[in-house]
């Protein structure tokens, strides 16, 4: 076993807990700062990614009892803040998705911009589609 996964397999639940939204978390906050200094639509930003937060928190619970498999990963691979989730939950998926060609500023999701007007896109954000055939 490799010493990165000896030292993910040593921290506690409650951190990789919150290592799941930190990235969420850190847009949220990114958009509090732009709504005081630049437009009040950023505060419209900032609300949905509060939504996104509850969103992976959601997928964190729902994914964390699951075994490493390829095929959640796939499912999460499409956005930079569900990325995040499956590494909190899987330290194997750091190196698939650095295989898959993802880097770590890859922040808009995949298929940007115009997934932006798709409706599933914001289904996931705000949480409310479950990928039934995986749980």
């Amino acid at each position: 076993m490799s010493k990165r996964l000896q030292n993910a397999q040593s921290v506690t639940p409650r951190v990789m807990y919150f290592y799941s939204v930190i990235r969420p978390l850190s847009l949220f906050a990114i958009s509090l700062v732009a709504g005081l200094y630049m437009h009040w639509a950023f505060y419209i930003a900032a609300f949905i990614l509060l939504l996104d937060v509850q969103a992976r928190l959601t997928d964190y619970i729902r994914f964390r009892h699951i075994p490493y498999n390829v095929k959640i990963l796939n499912l999460l691979e499409k956005s930079w803040c569900k990325r995040g989730v499956a590494q909190a939950i899987w330290p194997e998926a750091v190196a698939y998705y650095r295989t898959k060609g993802h880097k770590f500023y890859h922040i808009m999701p995949v298929g940007a911009p115009r997934v932006f007007f798709k409706l599933r896109f914001w289904e996931a954000v705000i949480g409310t589609k479950t990928p039934k055939d995986l749980i």
